[in-house]
């Protein structure tokens, strides 16, 4: 398979891919997005996505076109915003990996369970941190994201499927992130503006799909733990204690420390937690360490009036309307109300 390299330049949109962007609108979005009261009864159910009249509120990305000067998303390894405070956040990737299992893991049992044991010890020393799951995991265990949720925590995302994104083509890609964000939307009803890549690989047109997708930061770390390691540095065996030896030796203020849901990590919480306070440091989500999104989003964004519809807002701004729905289907087609299709709230 070919393979995507920096300086490469993505191919065009399948047309399947526009005719389905058009008809998923027509059916969903006067579905979810217009209720009876927004649609108005003379607008009918299929309706054309282009003319369907619009609620005031709604927050629409514009599309720039696609080229090597496009916008970057920023690659953040410790906090851009400066502090008085000794801060440190604590992050963990999270997610069933149901798809593939990478070949230096050795326990990636992640289930409900070890993020359960996570959000108990984060409770007991009343700490906050930022989740990053595997978005097919947020369908599997949607009872625990709501816990994350209502916990303080923050969640940012980590993928769709954890795939390496070196051996995936443009269109997968695409894929990955905005099917990845539709989960978000569906069952957080939330939208992450961080990304967190798989195995932190990247090339600067990944971080141009990252910023057209809404997602201004690209998240790596500054302290890797390796407690999905089976091995750790001169073949020492992962134990919570070298994880938390880990953490505590190379915290740093501002830093950023990649865990990931699993049992041993829980074990090794209580150490990392104390250890550090007694260093000093207050702890903080990620979303705290940045500047906000709206400086930093790689286009500009409209926020609708009444009476609009997509086609004059395409016109407008001189795009077309595929091009439009492409980066927006998430959030004209799955916000609040799924939340509360679901009966809860965040």
């Amino acid at each position: 398979m070919k393979s995507f390299k920096s300086n490469g330049k993505p191919t065009a949109l399948p047309l399947l891919l526009l005719i389905f962007s058009a008809a998923f609108v027509a059916t969903i979005c006067s579905a979810t997005l217009f209720p009876p009261s927004a649609r108005g009864e003379e607008q009918p159910l299929e309706a054309d996505p282009g003319k369907v009249l619009l609620p005031g509120g709604t927050k629409l990305i514009i599309p720039l076109p696609f080229t090597e000067e496009s916008p970057l998303s920023t690659v953040v390894e410790s906090a851009l915003v400066p502090s008085q405070s000794r801060r440190i956040a604590l992050t963990f990737d999270t997610g069933c990996l149901r798809e593939r299992r990478p070949p230096y893991a050795y326990n990636l049992d992640w289930l409900d369970e070890p993020a359960l044991a996570v959000l108990h010890v984060l409770e007991q020393y009343n700490v906050t941190a930022t989740f990053f799951p595997q978005a097919t995991w947020l369908e599997d265990y949607p009872q625990v994201v709501r816990k994350i949720v209502e916990k303080g925590h923050s969640l940012g995302n980590h993928t769709l499927t954890h795939a390496n994104f070196y051996e995936l083509e443009y269109d997968e890609v695409i894929h990955e992130v905005r099917q990845s964000t539709r989960l978000f939307e569906e069952v957080a009803s939330f939208r992450p503006y961080i990304f967190r890549p798989s195995f932190g690989y990247y090339t600067d047109f990944h971080r141009q799909v990252f910023s057209r997708e809404g997602y201004p930061y690209t998240l790596l770390w500054t302290v890797i733990t390796q407690d999905s390691f089976r091995f750790g540095v001169w073949d020492q065996i992962v134990t919570p204690n070298y994880i938390a030896d880990r953490a505590l030796t190379y915290a740093d203020d501002g830093g950023i420390i990649l865990m990931h849901s699993l049992p041993q990590t829980a074990k090794a919480l209580p150490m990392i937690i104390t250890g550090l306070q007694e260093q000093g440091y207050e702890f903080v989500t990620v979303y705290e360490m940045l500047p906000p999104p709206l400086e930093n989003l790689g286009q500009p964004v409209y926020h609708t009036v009444e009476g609009d519809t997509l086609e004059k807002i395409a016109a407008a701004f001189e795009v077309t309307l595929e091009e439009l729905l492409e980066v927006n289907i998430p959030q004209i087609s799955f916000s609040a109300f799924h939340a509360l299709r679901k009966g809860w709230k965040l």
